[in-house]
């Protein structure tokens, strides 16, 4: 087996003057190969090579207001991935790959959010919040037997 993987992230962060901006940004690279033997000796292999790649955003504004009594957080997030991965059995009295496999997968996901709490009295706070979600997911399986 071999697996490669880079990961990288940035938190960013600005006061202004209604409250504080955040930026989270991500990025996962993945790129993995491995053989298996099912049987022990070399008669019948699994063979894969998946590979991912992800990237995702946040920006949040946080802050308060009235007296500190509210505090409130807005944002909005997003989120892509893209990845395949090519599978294949080879059962060595065939002399080579008895079946291959392709699949392609894919998501872009948007969000955005926000929430509020207010302090009623120094023991109770109302809170409440709201989130918009919308995702686009594609899948694609090429299957060949030999």
């Amino acid at each position: 087996a071999d697996t490669q993987q880079t990961i990288a992230s940035a938190h960013l962060s600005w006061d202004i003057g209604i409250g504080r901006i955040r930026s989270i940004t991500g990025y996962v690279k993945t790129d993995d190969y491995f053989t298996t033997d099912f049987s022990g000796r070399g008669t019948l292999l699994g063979a894969s090579n998946p590979v991912a790649e992800q990237f995702s955003q946040e920006l949040q504004l946080q802050g308060t207001a009235f007296n500190d009594r509210l505090n409130y957080l807005v944002g909005a997030y997003y989120f892509t991935e893209d990845g395949d991965q090519d599978f294949a059995w080879f059962l060595s009295v065939l002399g080579g790959a008895t079946s291959t496999s392709q699949i392609d997968a894919g998501v872009d996901s948007v969000s955005l959010f926000a929430q509020a709490d207010y302090a009623l009295t120094d023991n109770l706070k109302l809170t409440a919040g709201l989130r918009y979600v919308e995702d686009d997911k594609d899948f694609e399986l090429n299957f060949q037997r030999r």
